[in-house]
């Protein structure tokens, strides 16, 4: 190993192991380099094929090619490949991103209502009927405001106000009568408080008023939400198979979104929650597994940014909630494609990397203490 690692193939090792680091990271929801990309939209369609890890290797590769370069620039046949061979793989996979995002999105386009105050947020906990009803008869009023517009469907945030057992028939006729009179979807994200039962939901409302779907987060906030009984992903929409429902964090695994292309989904409405400074890397985690599935993301936080992007992660539409009392955003999105290489194989790459990371380390250990 030690022989190896004196050549232009370590190079390799880095992104090998720190690939496998955040592989094995990003399975407890936790961020990484990929993510930082997301703005730079032709590097990052080789998640389509390999996910996220994907992109961390070729990041990672840039770097360690630099630095074995450097260190072997004294031996000009060995630093030569040590560059050449990143430069070629990174300009290869950017080339055919740009190919990619070239081709024109052929999928029926939805126009898509977003609706987010910061202004309300206190009442997410709120156990009154009096504080709950005038932040509902709000938000309907939202819905109008965006139905009259176009919009087909209206995605409001995650747990933007309480709902006790007490008062939930009126929250859920408030927004059945929205949808029904404006003849529009809607997708509420709501915080059940059922005694010592707590539920973070997205009540789904057709435009005859019917409730047709209750889904429940798969994927709590470690603190915040302990105590939440977790729900089930898939969630398809009945009677609108191509959309279906996540909420905020569940979109930090890639898990959710995959099961649900899988389901045939190929719209996720996500109502969803920032920390006002994660509004950024949030959102662009949200577009890489849309990137990952070839879904369209519609996403509405509360305390953050309000986004939309498209099967490939490019932002169709983004405004920060902080900058205005209320944001009433109406976005023509594309349909994705559907289920990409990556929705049908899942994680491998990110497991290889994990056994070759096993394997390196296994080595350095056995060389060391020969």
């Amino acid at each position: 190993l030690a022989t190896w690692l004196a050549t232009w193939q370590a190079v390799f090792v880095f992104p090998v192991l720190w690939t496998a680091w955040e592989f094995l990271l990003g399975r407890q929801g936790i961020g990484g380099i990929a993510y930082s990309q997301m703005d730079f939209p032709a590097s990052t369609q080789i998640a389509a094929l390999v996910g996220a890890p994907g992109v961390t290797f070729l990041v990672s590769l840039a770097a360690s090619a630099l630095a074995v370069a450097w260190h072997l620039r004294n031996r000009p046949s060995e630093a030569l490949p040590a560059v050449a061979i990143p430069l070629v793989l990174c300009t290869a996979t950017i080339v055919w991103g740009a190919l990619v995002l070239a081709r024109p999105l052929a999928g029926p386009v939805v126009r898509v209502g977003l609706a987010a105050t910061d202004e309300t947020v206190r009442f997410f906990r709120t156990e009154r009927a009096e504080e709950a009803l005038p932040v509902v008869a709000a938000y309907a009023r939202r819905v109008g405001d965006l139905a009259a517009r176009g919009a087909e469907v209206v995605v409001l945030p995650e747990k933007f106000v309480g709902v006790t057992p007490a008062y939930a028939d009126a929250v859920r006729d408030a927004l059945a009568d929205a949808a029904r009179t404006h003849r529009v979807w809607v997708v509420a994200g709501l915080n059940r408080i059922e005694g010592s039962v707590r539920r973070n939901v997205a009540l789904v409302v057709a435009p005859d008023g019917r409730a047709v779907l209750e889904y429940g987060k798969v994927h709590m906030v470690p603190g915040w939400e302990d105590g939440y009984t977790p729900g089930r992903a898939p969630a398809p929409i009945p009677s609108q198979g191509t959309w279906g429902v996540a909420i905020c964090r569940d979109l930090m695994y890639p898990d959710v979104a995959r099961a649900n292309a899988l389901a045939g989904v190929r719209l996720l409405l996500v109502p969803a929650w920032d920390f006002v400074r994660d509004g950024w890397v949030t959102s662009r985690i949200a577009a890489m597994r849309a990137v990952e599935n070839g879904l369209a993301v519609a996403r509405p936080a509360q305390q953050g940014l309000v986004v939309a992007t498209d099967e490939h992660g490019r932002l169709l539409a983004e405004v920060a909630t902080g900058d205005a009392p209320e944001v009433l955003l109406l976005v023509d999105v594309p349909l994705g494609s559907g289920a990409t290489p990556y929705t049908r194989m899942g994680d491998w790459f990110g497991w290889l990397t994990t056994a070759l990371s096993a394997g390196i380390v296994v080595s350095a250990v056995a060389s060391a203490r020969g």
